[in-house]
């Protein structure tokens, strides 16, 4: 089980970094395009691997919910965005093993990550 949860946390960290770092600049504003995959990214995540189905349920409902009646579309820091979402997660299920965070450290971290893997594809590509 904390295998598990620790998996869904690791992926909903990648994941919010990961379409956040599609910008140029980790402190550039946060476009509601980008708020609505992470919700839509992040409830998929949830239902599909967190333990308790029926609580994922609920929290998947609310962060849907809650950028439908446009809870998020004022907030442009992504740091505050990833504090409120973890915040309306918790108001679901008290689990400390689930969170939700940004982090321009990971940001950084995936940049690198993916730009080694396309500069190996373009690479490999050439030799043939």
């Amino acid at each position: 089980m904390k295998i598990t949860l620790f998996r869904l946390c690791g992926l909903i960290l990648i994941t919010f970094c990961t379409i956040v770092s599609n910008a140029q600049n980790v402190s550039k504003e946060l476009t509601q395009k980008e708020i609505g995959d992470v919700i839509a990214t992040l409830s998929q995540l949830i239902s599909k691997e967190y333990v308790y189905p029926d609580k994922a349920k609920k929290i998947s409902k609310l962060l849907n919910k809650n950028y439908k009646k446009g809870v998020y579309k004022d907030i442009k820091d992504a740091f505050i965005f990833g504090e409120t979402i973890q915040k309306d997660m918790r108001t679901v299920v008290d689990d400390k093993h689930l969170f939700f965070e940004f982090s321009p450290e990971h940001v950084e971290h995936i940049r690198a990550e993916q730009k080694a893997s396309d500069d190996s594809e373009v690479k490999h590509a050439q030799l043939r």
